[in-house]
Order: structure tokens, then C-alpha cells, then sequence
């Protein structure tokens, strides 16, 4: 309902804002026409491939930049803990790649990568975000205008960004553990207290990771946006990399033969067929994040770059017209209760397999 404040402009209930943010104008079956209508246009399946085609050269590059940097910190078991983290999402075959192939490298530098320059590391590793913006402005149907100089700079940023949440989160899990069990001791609480702290460590890190995506979004591409903490397309991009990376190792693990059928390069294919579906969720969720933008009135039309700057509250009676959606179904999928409920289901499955990675290592 239009609330008329003394400078007489239109203002939205927190439901009529919140339904903006998840759905703009549109109802949940339209924006899922419009999304896939746009992910044929874009031709997303194949930028999807060229995304991880890149990426697949600038992920050692990155995993080395991870590790000189976490030789900085006083932190014991920072490097296990970072493997970890990839134990968690990557197939095990593609698992072995990565850790043989990084072991190597570290093993070979001997300490010395600092000697032959920390910043050719990490412009190495910055290819693949390069690429990244590249998708973003394919998505958005523009054309890259800006400086070199800036476009490279913030591929820099955002790869330095990206690296700096991983060892945060890295640390997180460290420290957060040996906090956990000091507060459960401390509140008598035992397993039962350690599950929920657990629980909430690895919301906290989901969490980060959609705002990094979120940055990444907003930054990204050579469009003009309005800066949001979280997106709708971010959430979905990291709940849906989450999931499709658990469901591609589950099938990896029990139905997949690549080393029969690829021989030698099987992990190789395991690595790059993740990547994949790893861009096709980033992609998707941009793609979410415009439909959902060009639906509003400020919004703007595919290939143009500038906001109309319209002021929110112009778009409440369209949109009832619109997207006439029953307030019980709206309130069932879009509520904060069920994006939380997704967000936490998500790290409840991280918890229970890095547990049953960890003693099935035992």
C-alpha cells in the first residue's frame, strides 16, 4: 500500500521491497521464461565454455597466490585447511590433480616465489576473472568501453578479493573451531553446542561468498547498478555451484568412468567439466540479476548501460497489475525464512561431508 510522507513520494512496505528485490516486476514463472529466453540469446552454453577454458589457466596461478599468502600468516594448518576446502566441492580424481599438481609447484619454488615476483602470480591468476567480466558483459549485452588500464586493475582487485575471503574463511574454520569447543566447555553444552557453532561458521562463510559474488556482479561488467550486499543471482549462483558440485562428484564417484574412457587426461576432463558448470552458475545468476533489473522502471534494456534512476515506490501499482502473486505462495518462496533455510541447508551439507571426508581420512 502507498504511504504519502510530507515530501509526497511513494513509499514500499518491506514485503513490496523485498518482493522488488527477489522478483521485480515479474511473477516467478515469468522470470523463468525470460531468463531462459535470454540464456539462448546470449548463447550462455557457450560462453560458459570459453569462461572455463580460461579459468582451467589461471587456477594454479591463483592456488599459488593463495599459498604465498598464507605463508604471511601465523597460522598453522592454513594450507591443509585450503585443501580442504577444495575436497569439499571438486571430484576426488580432479581432487588428486589439483593436489599433486599444487604440492609440485610449491615443492619446486622452495620458498623462492616471491624472488621471481609475487605480482606475476597474481596476474596470472587474474585471466581468469578477466575472463569473468568479459561473460558478465556478454550477459548484459554490452560492449566493454572502459580504459584497459581499468578494466585490468579491477580484474586485479577482484582476484585479490576473491583470495582474501578464501584465507578468511580458512581462518575462520581454524580458529572458529578452537573458539567453539572454549565455548562449549565453558557453557556445558558439549557436541550439542559444537554442531549449531559449526552450523553458524559455515552460514557466516556461505554468506561472504555470496557478497563476494555480489561484488563481483557489481563490479564485473561495463554497466551501471545499484550496489546491493546480496542479489537475487548471487544467491541462486552460489546455492546452485554448491549443489551442482556436490551432485557432479556424487556422480563422478559412482556412475562416471572418465579414466576408462579418457585414459591419462581423465582428471584433466573431471577438472574442466567442473569449471564448467562452475561458469554456468555464475552466468546464470547474472543473467537472474538483469531480467529481474530490465523488468523495473529504472531499470535498463538489454545492451544499454545506464540506470533511468526512477524512484522505487513509481512501480507498486504496475507490478500489482503485473505479478499478481498470491501473498501465501510469495511469502512460501521468497521469504527471508526460505532463502535463510536454503542458505543453511547448504552448509549443513558442507559440515556433514567435510565430517565424513575427515574420518574416512582417519
Amino acid at each position: 500500500m502507498l504511504e504519502v510522507k510530507g515530501n509526497n513520494q511513494n513509499r514500499l512496505t518491506w514485503r513490496e521491497r523485498f518482493r522488488r528485490w527477489a522478483l521485480g516486476t515479474l511473477t516467478p514463472r515469468q522470470l523463468a521464461a525470460d531468463v531462459w529466453k535470454q540464456i539462448n540469446e546470449d548463447d550462455i552454453f557457450s560462453v560458459a565454455a570459453e569462461l572455463a577454458y580460461f579459468s582451467l589457466f589461471a587456477l594454479f596461478p591463483l592456488l599459488l597466490f593463495l599459498v604465498t599468502l598464507i605463508g604471511y600468516l601465523p597460522v598453522e594448518n592454513l594450507y591443509q585447511e585450503l585443501l580442504g576446502y577444495l575436497q569439499q566441492v571438486l571430484p576426488a580424481e580432479a581432487m588428486a590433480l589439483v593436489q599433486k599438481t599444487l604440492n609440485q609447484i610449491v615443492r619446486e619454488q622452495r620458498g623462492g616465489l616471491l624472488s621471481i615476483g609475487l605480482a606475476v602470480t597474481l596476474w596470472a591468476a587474474s585471466r581468469g576473472m578477466a575472463a569473468i567480466i568479459n561473460a558478465l558483459n556478454k550477459a548484459y549485452g554490452v560492449k566493454e568501453e572502459r580504459p584497459w588500464w581499468k578494466v585490468q586493475a579491477t580484474a586485479l582487485g577482484l582476484t585479490v578479493s576473491l583470495s582474501v575471503f578464501i584465507i578468511f574463511s580458512a581462518v575462520l574454520m581454524i580458529f572458529g573451531g578452537a573458539i567453539g569447543e572454549w565455548l562449549a566447555n565453558w557453557t556445558g553444552l558439549g557436541a550439542s553446542f559444537l554442531i549449531g557453532w559449526n552450523l553458524l561458521r559455515l552460514f557466516l562463510a556461505t554468506l561472504i561468498m555470496i557478497t563476494v559474488v555480489a561484488a563481483i556482479y557489481y563490479f564485473g561488467p561495463d554497466v551501471e547498478q545499484e550496489w546491493r550486499w546480496v542479489t537475487p543471482g548471487s544467491v541462486l549462483a552460489v546455492l546452485g555451484w554448491i549443489a551442482v558440485s556436490l551432485a557432479f562428484s556424487y556422480y563422478v564417484s559412482h556412475f562416471g568412468n572418465y579414466n576408462k574412457t579418457y585414459g591419462a587426461i581423465g582428471a584433466v576432463i573431471i577438472l574442466l567439466t567442473w569449471m564448467y558448470l562452475s561458469a554456468l552458475m555464475i552466468l546464470l545468476g547474472a543473467e537472474i540479476n538483469s531480467e529481474i533489473e530490465r523488468s523495473l522502471p529504472e531499470g535498463k534494456s538489454n545492451g544499454e548501460k545506464r540506470l533511468a534512476h526512477k524512484h522505487p515506490g513509481d512501480l507498486l501499482l504496475q507490478a500489482r497489475a503485473k505479478a499478481p502473486v498470491s501473498g501465501r505462495i510469495r511469502k512460501l518462496l521468497f521469504s527471508p525464512w526460505s532463502l535463510g533455510g536454503l542458505a543453511a541447508l547448504s552448509a549443513t551439507t558442507f559440515y556433514f561431508l567435510r565430517r565424513r571426508r575427515r574420518s574416512s581420512e582417519a
